[in-house]
């Protein structure tokens, strides 16, 4: 949802994955490079120090400046991605089968909605298939975060409008495509 990130800025603050057997970004860094606050430069890794490696791997900015990090990759793989609309206690009591069932699971729930957008992504070989649905489509072409952006305005200047917002929002984004 963020772009304008960093990786020394999702390494610090923890930044989060969506699955269940993916640690969070700090969890990829094997080495780094940090300016403490008294100028001294100290490289960190899990056999040179190991407390202060696992400490500042997620230090949100206390302990200095990274300027230097190596990180565990792997080459690069598509996701194939499934859409579902499930009720919200359903999503709910099933998200312990989907987490084990998917490498990455992500909810969408609007409040004044009775239901949630669950995207669910797993790897494959399949070609891309391109975008699915127009909402896709206008998202891939950057108009559906200035249009996102109009609703929550909207919600702002007459708070009584979030529920309608909301279900007009789910009715126009949200939907099946697995």
């Amino acid at each position: 949802s963020i772009a304008e990130q960093t990786v020394a800025g999702v390494v610090a603050t923890g930044t989060h994955g969506t699955g269940v057997r993916t640690g969070n970004l700090s969890t990829f860094v094997r080495e780094m490079r940090l300016v403490d606050g008294a100028g001294e430069v100290r490289t960190l890794s899990p056999s040179s120090d190991p407390d202060a490696f696992r400490d500042a791997r997620v230090n949100l900015g206390c302990l200095g400046i990274l300027t230097r990090l190596r990180l565990r990759v792997v080459p690069a793989f598509r996701l194939r991605e499934q859409l579902r609309l499930l009720p919200f206690s359903h999503a709910v009591s099933s998200l312990p089968e989907l987490l084990d069932a998917h490498a990455h699971v992500k909810l969408w729930w609007l409040p004044g909605t009775d239901q949630v957008q669950v995207y669910s992504f797993d790897p494959t070989d399949e070609p891309d298939s391109g975008p699915g649905n127009l909402a896709v489509r206008l998202d891939q072409a950057g108009l559906a975060r200035p249009a996102f952006a109009a609703v929550l305005g909207a919600s702002r200047v007459m708070p009584s409008l979030v529920p309608t917002l909301h279900r007009f929002v789910q009715a126009a984004s949200f939907g099946e495509r697995l």
